[in-house]
C-alpha cells in the first residue's frame, strides 16, 4: 500500500480523481490497467475505500472524448482488482458495509434480465463472478457455492450467456478446491439433467446456438479440473480431458451452413481452447508428447474460421507445455497464484487482434494475459556430482505430507514443495518400505545416499534448498562401489593367474618395486593393487576384497529378492561340491592348481597356531567333528591378515563355516516367516 504509486496511478484512474478534476482524457485500456494495477498494489489488504471505489466501478460508464462508454473489460479489471485486495478473505466480512458489498456482488452474478437495460448489467457479471470467486477462493463455503452454481432449469439457463455458464462453473469449482474430481463420470455429474438429457458430446451431428451452453458447462469443468492439478501430470485428468478434447475438435471441424451455425462455431472453438489450454496447465513443464501432437495439429489450422483469439491459446498452450523450459510450474499452494492464472487465462478469446478493433478492451486488456508469470515458481530439482559440479541421472525418494511416496528420476520437477515431507537422493533399497513397489527406480549404489527433511529442518536450510534446488552428492569409492554377482565370485577365487592391469610391462616393473616396499609388507595382493590402481589415465577394474565378498553375502541374505536368494543357493550348493569332492586331495596334502579347496580354504582362515594338518581338517569334515578351534569374527580379520600375508587367497572369509553360518540364518529368517 504505498502511498506514492497510489498518487501516481490515481491519475491514470478516472474514479480516484477528486470531483470537478480537469478531465485528462485517459484512454480506456490506460485507465484499465490502472485499476487493475490498484487491486495489485492493495492485494490481500481488504482495504475498505479501495474496496468501495472498484465495485461502484463495477456498474460504472465512463466518459471517453465525451462519448459514454459501457465496457465490460473496464468492469472486468475492476471485479479481478476488487478480488485481488480482498482475495481469500470473503469469509471475514461480516459487518454490515461487508454486507452490502457482497450483497451487490452476488446480485450481480446471478443477475437474470429478459431486457436489457441502460446500465447493461449482463456486462458486470463477468467482474462480478470473479470479484466472489478470488474472495472465497478454497474457503470450502457451500453457500457461496450453491448462489454461484449454474441453475437446474432450462428456462432459467436461456437467460444467460453461454461464457457466463463457464464462468459460474469455474466459480463454483474454485470455491470448493476439495470436491474437484478427475474422472469423466464426475463431470457428466456437475451438468444439470435437464441439458444433459438434450445433449451429448457423442450424438451431437452438428453446431447451434442451442448446443453451446452444454459445451461451456463442459469446458468450465474441465477447466476447474486442470487448474486444480495445474504442473501435477495427473494421468487419469488427462485421460478425461483428451477424451473431451477430441471429439470437440473433430466437432470444430464442421463446415457452418447458416449465420446460428457460424456463431455457433465461434463459441465451441473458444471451447475448445479454453479445454486445450487446460490441458497445457495439466502438463505444463513436462513437455508431454501427446499434447505437443495435439497443439501442433491444431497450430496448423489456417482456414477462414481460424481468428487471433484461437492462435493465442494455441501459442500460449505451447508455452505452458514447455514452462521454462522443463524447469518451473505453476503454484497452487497460495490464493494469489492460483488467481493470476485464472486471470492471464480468462476463458474468453477476443476475434480480433488489439489494434484491429474499435471497442479495444471489450472483452478483456490484453496485458492481462501475462499474468500467468506471477503464479510460476522453479521446482526443478538438479543433482550434481560434487567432483566436477556435472548433473547426473539418479532415482529419488519423494515422501509427501499425505503419506504418499513417489520414485522418479533427476533431473526433474518436484511436486509443490509446501506438500513434500521429505526428498531422498540415491535412496538405498533398504529404505523403501514396500520391497513389492515395482515402480522404485533402483539405486545402483554409485552415490552415497542424501536425504533433506523439510519438518525438522530449519527455516533457513528451507528457504535456501527452495531457493537453489540443486543436491550435490558424494560418488562412493570404487572399492566401496562393487556389485559382485556370483560368476564374479568364482573368478576370484579360481583365477590364480592375474594379469596385470597396464600395458606397459615398464609401468609394470615400476609398481611392482613399490608393491615390495617394507609399508606394503603386511598388504594383500589385492590391497596392493587397490592402493596402486586408477594411476593411468584409463578406468581398470577394480577387483573386490574380502570384506567386499562377505557383506556382499549378507547382504543377500537380508534381501527379499528372488534372484538373490537363487545367488545364495547357487553359493550352498557349490560349496557342499567343494567339500565333497575334495576329499581324496585333502588326505595328500595336494598341491593342486586348484587353491579354492575346503582345506585350503578353511586352513588359510585359521591363525598358525591354531592351525590344524590337512588330516585334522579331513576328519573334521567326515565326523563333522565341531571341537576345531576355529574364529571367524569380523574382529580378528586384522590378525589373519597378518599371519596370511603370504598367501594371495582372497577368498578365505568364503569358508565353509562362513556359509554355514549364512545358511542357518536363512533357515531360522524362513521359520519366522511362518
Amino acid at each position: 500500500m504505498d502511498v506514492k504509486l497510489t498518487k501516481v496511478l490515481s491519475v491514470h484512474v478516472v474514479a480516484l480523481l477528486p470531483p470537478g478534476s480537469t478531465d485528462l482524457n485517459v484512454q480506456l485500456p490506460v485507465q484499465t490497467a490502472g485499476i487493475v494495477g490498484i487491486g495489485l498494489l492493495y492485494a490481500g489488504s481488504q482495504h475498505r475505500r479501495m474496496t468501495e471505489m472498484l465495485l461502484s466501478q463495477l456498474t460504472s460508464i465512463l466518459t471517453i472524448n465525451d462519448h459514454k462508454i459501457v465496457n465490460e473489460g473496464y468492469r472486468l479489471g475492476s471485479g479481478i482488482a476488487l478480488g485481488y485486495i480482498n482475495i481469500g478473505k470473503g469469509e471475514y466480512l461480516n459487518d454490515s458495509s461487508d454486507a452490502n458489498v457482497l450483497n451487490s456482488l452476488f446480485y450481480l452474478a446471478t443477475f437474470v434480465r429478459d431486457i436489457e437495460s441502460s446500465e447493461q448489467l449482463d456486462k458486470s457479471c463477468g467482474g462480478a463472478l470473479l470479484a466472489l470467486m478470488f474472495m472465497f477462493l478454497r474457503t470450502e463455503n457451500k453457500n457461496v457455492a450453491e448462489k454461484l452454481d449454474i441453475p437446474r432449469t432450462k428456462q432459467l439457463i436461456d437467460y444467460l450467456r453461454p461464457d457466463i455458464l463457464m464462468l459460474r462453473c469455474l466459480a463454483k469449482n474454485m470455491i470448493m478446491w476439495e470436491s474437484i474430481g478427475q474422472s469423466t463420470d464426475w463431470v457428466e455429474e456437475q451438468v444439470p439433467s435437464c441439458i444433459s438429457e438434450m445433449f451429448s458430446l457423442d450424438d451431437i451431428d452438428f453446431l447451434d446456438s442451442e448446443t453451446l451452453p452444454y459445451l461451456n458447462i463442459i469446458g468450465g469443468e474441465l477447466l476447474s479440473m486442470s487448474i486444480r492439478f495445474a504442473s501435477t501430470g495427473n494421468v487419469t485428468v488427462k485421460s478425461t480431458i483428451l477424451g473431451y478434447l477430441g471429439k470437440l475438435i473433430s466437432l470444430c471441424q464442421r463446415v457452418p451452413s447458416n449465420f446460428d451455425q457460424r456463431i455457433a462455431l465461434i463459441g465451441a472453438r473458444n471451447v475448445r481452447d479454453v479445454i486445450m489450454l487446460g490441458l497445457s496447465i495439466l502438463m505444463s513443464g513436462t513437455g508431454d508428447l501427446d499434447t505437443l501432437r495435439i497443439l501442433r495439429y491444431l497450430q496448423g489450422m489456417t482456414d477462414q474460421h481460424t481468428n487471433y483469439g484461437d492462435f493465442m491459446a494455441i501459442n500460449t498452450a505451447l508455452g505452458f507445455l514447455f514452462l521454462g523450459g522443463g524447469q518451473q510450474a505453476f503454484k497452487t499452494d497460495d490464493s494469489f497464484s492460483i488467481a493470476s492464472l485464472i486471470t492471464s487465462i480468462y476463458p474468453v478469446y477476443s476475434t480480433n487482434n488489439y489494434e484491429c478493433t474499435s471497442e479495444c478492451t471489450e472483452i478483456l486488456l490484453e496485458a492481462l494475459r501475462h499474468f500467468w508469470a506471477l503464479s510460476v515458481e522453479n521446482r526443478c530439482l538438479i543433482v550434481r556430482n560434487v567432483s566436477d559440479k556435472q548433473p547426473i541421472k539418479v532415482g529419488m525418494d519423494i515422501y509427501m505430507n499425505s503419506g504418499s511416496t513417489r520414485h522418479i528420476f533427476s533431473p526433474c520437477l518436484l511436486p509443490e514443495l509446501g506438500k513434500i515431507k521429505k526428498v531422498v537422493v540415491c535412496p538405498e533399497d533398504s529404505e523403501l518400505a514396500n520391497e513389492k513397489d515395482t515402480h522404485r527406480i533402483p539405486n545402483d549404489g554409485k552415490y552415497f545416499p542424501i536425504e533433506f527433511d523439510f519438518m525438522n529442518a530449519e527455516k533457513l536450510q528451507s528457504e535456501t534448498f527452495k531457493k537453489n534446488l540443486t543436491v550435490f552428492v558424494y560418488k562412493k569409492p570404487q572399492y566401496q562401489n562393487l556389485n559382485l554377482n556370483f560368476d564374479y565370485m568364482l573368478r576370484l577365487e579360481k583365477n590364480k593367474d592375474r594379469k596385470d592391469t597396464y600395458s606397459s610391462q615398464n609401468r609394470a616393473d615400476f609398481l611392482d618395486c613399490f608393491r615390495n616396499l617394507s609399508i606394503f609388507k603386511q598388504s594383500k595382493y589385492y590391497e596392493k593393487s587397490l592402493l596402486l590402481s586408477n594411476s593411468g589415465g584409463t578406468e581398470n577394474l577394480t577387483e573386490a576384497s574380502v570384506i567386499d565378498i562377505k557383506l556382499e553375502v549378507e547382504h543377500l541374505l537380508n534381501s527379499n529378492s528372488i534372484d538373490k536368494l537363487w545367488n545364495l543357493k547357487l553359493l550352498f550348493s557349490y560349496v557342499d561340491k567343494i567339500i565333497f569332492d575334495n576329499k581324496d586331495i585333502l588326505k595328500h596334502n595336494s598341491s593342486s592348481k586348484d587353491s579354492g579347496t575346503y582345506g585350503t580354504l578353511l586352513g588359510n582362515t585359521l591363525p598358525k597356531k591354531n592351525r590344524p594338518s590337512n588330516g585334522a581338517l579331513l576328519k573334521n569334515v567326515k565326523t563333522k567333528n565341531k571341537g576345531v578351534e576355529y574364529d571367524d569374527t569380523f574382529d580378528y580379520h586384522q590378525e589373519r591378515m597378518l599371519l596370511q600375508s603370504e598367501n594371495e587367497n582372497d577368498m578365505s572369509y568364503l569358508s565353509v563355516k562362513f556359509i554355514e553360518e549364512i545358511r542357518n540364518k536363512l533357515f531360522k529368517k524362513a521359520e519366522m516367516n511362518h
